[in-house]
Parts: C-alpha cells; structure tokens; sequence
C-alpha cells in the first residue's frame, strides 16, 4: 500500500518486501526471527497508531475526553472573528466593486489566535 509513498521510511520498505517476497521465511522462520521480530513490531505500531514515523512521534494515541473545547477564550475569540468580519463586511458593501470577506478566510485569520 506505501510502496510509492514518498513520506514512508524507504528502509522499513525495503525490509517489508523483503520478508514478503522471501518464501524462506515461511519455510525456515528460525533464520529469520529478527527479521519477523521486526515485522511483527511494524505491525503493531501500524496497527494502532499512523504508519508514519514521524507522526507517531507528535501525536498522542488516545484523546483525553475531559479536556473541555467549549472554553470563554474559543467564545470571545469567536464572537470578536464574527463581529470584526461582519463590520468589515458591512463597511464595504457600500464600495463599488463591493469588497466581501469570507467566513473561512475569518477563521484562518482567527487561527493563530487559538
């Protein structure tokens, strides 16, 4: 599935194709027990966290349901995005061109201030 992912490690990749395209590693698994012990490590990284390295080293594995997202910061950041945007929107309605600014270009204005 990762075989042309320019983000995926090209070692684990080499070492992937090479327990799957070797059929000695069924037949003769006491020779290659690093080799399958590194599979089976692959294997359970990929398996609950990204197949990524470099993902799996920022992002947590589990998300912490008590932390609250509706806090009084998110609110007044919010309310002052929507007032400042619909100001701006309503003082240049009288212009001619008109000139509109979009609720997602607010947002991404308004992120960095999260």
């Amino acid at each position: 599935m990762h075989k042309h992912d320019q983000n995926f490690d090209i070692d684990t990749l080499q070492v992937i194709e090479e327990f799957i395209n070797n059929p000695e590693v069924e037949t003769h698994p006491e020779k290659y027990k690093e080799l399958i012990h590194a599979m089976r490590l692959q294997a359970l990284l990929v398996t609950n966290n990204s197949p990524y390295a470099m993902v799996r080293g920022v992002v947590d594995v589990t998300d912490d349901p008590e932390t609250p997202s509706l806090t009084l910061r998110v609110w007044l950041l919010g309310i002052l995005a929507c007032g400042v945007g619909s100001l701006v929107n309503q003082l240049f309605t009288i212009r001619y061109p008109s000139i509109a600014i979009d609720s997602s270009t607010i947002q991404l204005v308004a992120c960095p201030l999260y």
